[in-house]
């Protein structure tokens, strides 16, 4: 089975289906929450051969599996609705944007141990 990226139309989500070609992959993306409003023909997948090796018998990787998780996120891939409150449960590799808000709590704290030095 083969591993398809397909993109929702604002290009600001994405998912990642199986099928066997373009086609199928189009039709099994319409069947995504990413891609449910989207015309068949505005359906664009395109090969993602490094998750051939996930295909575990579903139609779709789950963000909330945490070995589809982790693969993805070793592809760039990162929550799209996220609060950082919930990063220290995922089971993924820490990502940017947790290390960016980490970047900024230090900060914070450098900035209130210089507020209270003076």
């Amino acid at each position: 089975m083969k591993a398809w990226i397909v993109d929702n139309k604002d290009g600001d989500n994405s998912t990642v289906v199986f099928a066997e070609t373009r086609g199928k992959a189009r039709a099994e993306a319409r069947r995504t929450e990413c891609c449910e409003e989207m015309e068949f023909t505005e359906i664009k997948p395109y090969r993602f051969k490094e998750a051939d090796e996930m295909y575990r018998g579903k139609r779709e990787m789950d963000w909330d599996d945490p070995d589809d998780r982790r693969f993805l996120k070793k592809h760039g891939w990162s929550c799209v609705d996220f609060r950082y409150d919930e990063c220290s449960k995922c089971p993924g590799e820490a990502c940017e944007r947790w290390e960016e808000h980490n970047e900024y709590l230090e900060y914070l704290k450098a900035e209130e141990r210089e507020e209270a030095d003076r």
